[in-house]
């Protein structure tokens, strides 16, 4: 339903989150969050990378987040401090991980009940008393 991983409690207050390293999903949920009239001045977002102490030093970070203020049309400004891992093997993606945040309770609120809705009917797991999704194209008998 989401594409993406994110909260829908926590935090600071009740924000909604939503984290991806596509692009168009990202811009797509950016979209979809105007359509139900959050501005753009209220999204947050920030850069999650790991990457080599030399990709760090040689300033892959701006422009990464360079990328994604041009991409995106936000500027740099609604952005927070990138989380950043340095590792000798890092796996990434070729632009890293954006978490879009928006602080409203209506938000969280609604996706938490959409959540609910999409996942009602789905048999639960004994261990975490989740709904667990079948594979694709086997149902919950076979």
């Amino acid at each position: 339903m989401f594409s993406g991983d994110g909260t829908k409690s926590g935090g600071r207050g009740f924000p909604f989150e939503f984290t991806n390293s596509n692009p168009k999903r990202i811009r797509k949920m950016i979209r979809f969050l105007q359509n139900l009239g959050v501005k753009k001045d209220e999204i947050e977002l920030r850069l999650q990378i790991r990457c080599t102490k030399e990709e760090f030093e040689s300033g892959l970070i701006k422009k990464l987040e360079s990328f994604w203020s041009r991409f995106l049309s936000i500027p740099l400004q609604q952005f927070e401090k990138p989380n950043v891992r340095i590792s000798n093997k890092p796996r990434r993606s070729k632009f890293g991980t954006i978490r879009l945040r928006v602080n409203s309770n209506f938000l969280a609120k609604l996706f938490l009940e959409l959540e609910k809705f999409m996942l009602a009917g789905l048999p639960q797991s004994p261990a975490t008393g989740r709904a667990r999704v079948p594979p694709k194209g086997r149902s919950e008998e076979g």
